[in-house]
């Protein structure tokens, strides 16, 4: 959650995560989106918790090109390793500012929801013996049977 994004909360909830999931160390953490704490305050909290080892990398989510473009104007803000972003056939927006904004600042996009959770369909036409018919399929399951027809 963003409330935890300061000082006063970041440190007890990356322990209190570690702690759930058994590890000593998380590969990458997220901040999810934006709330009242500066992001200054956050990355010098990020930076602190890959010092100590409790992180290996840190990133952002839900960042668009205004947003993305703060965080680089910070001190170690150029050390964010990845943006989290909505993107999906249904939902292509980033590609016109903020794929660009990233790819020129060597940051990968990473997709969530990228198949849409399932809720893009398509509608396919179909000549059958006696005459039309209609079918709707989900992106996933067409994908699913290009796969096992590509064997």
């Amino acid at each position: 959650y963003p409330h935890n994004a300061g000082r006063a909360h970041i440190f007890d909830a990356l322990d209190r995560s570690l702690r759930n999931l058994r590890t000593d160390y998380l590969d990458l953490y997220l901040l999810h989106w934006r709330g009242q704490v500066p992001l200054r305050e956050t990355v010098e909290c990020m930076e602190q918790l890959v010092k100590e080892g409790k992180i290996r990398r840190w990133g952002v989510s839900n960042f668009d090109t205004d947003d993305m473009e703060e965080l680089f104007s910070v001190k170690n803000g150029d050390h964010c390793a990845v943006n989290q972003v909505l993107y999906h056939l249904g939902s292509r927006g980033v590609e016109y500012d903020l794929m660009p904004w990233l790819e020129e600042h060597h940051v990968p996009l990473m997709a969530y929801c990228p198949l849409a959770q399932g809720g893009l369909y398509v509608k396919v036409i179909c000549l059958v013996r006696d005459g039309i018919d209609t079918f709707i399929y989900s992106i996933p399951f067409l994908s699913m049977l290009y796969y096992m027809e590509s064997e």
